[in-house]
């Protein structure tokens, strides 16, 4: 016996499509021809962004990704992101070892 599961991308909770994309934000990196992980250029994550909030409209989600206050998680999140990118190498390590947690 098997089961089907009908789904739709406009079925997600705003609250759960909030964090999830907030997560992809966090994490997603390029990878190289040495096979090596690299972070995206801010604008380069900013349009990974756009893409999502045109991909959603196209799709018909009842939120507007880019302005709706229900998504403010992960605009902070891209915002911060967007921010940390643009550091200087020095002071990406220097802003590493100030928040550092205890348990690494």
């Amino acid at each position: 016996m098997s089961i089907t599961v009908k789904w739709s991308e406009t079925d997600i909770l705003h609250t759960e499509l909030d964090k999830y994309i907030a997560m992809f934000l966090i994490s997603v990196k390029k990878t190289n021809k040495k096979g090596e992980e690299k972070d995206y250029e801010p604008a380069s994550l900013e349009g990974k962004f756009s893409s999502i909030a045109r991909y959603l409209t196209e799709k018909q989600y009842k939120c507007e990704l880019q302005s709706d206050p229900k998504f403010n998680h992960c605009h902070q999140v891209l915002s911060c992101k967007m921010k940390f990118l643009e550091l200087a190498p020095t002071e990406i390590a220097a802003w590493l070892v100030l928040h550092r947690s205890p348990s690494w």
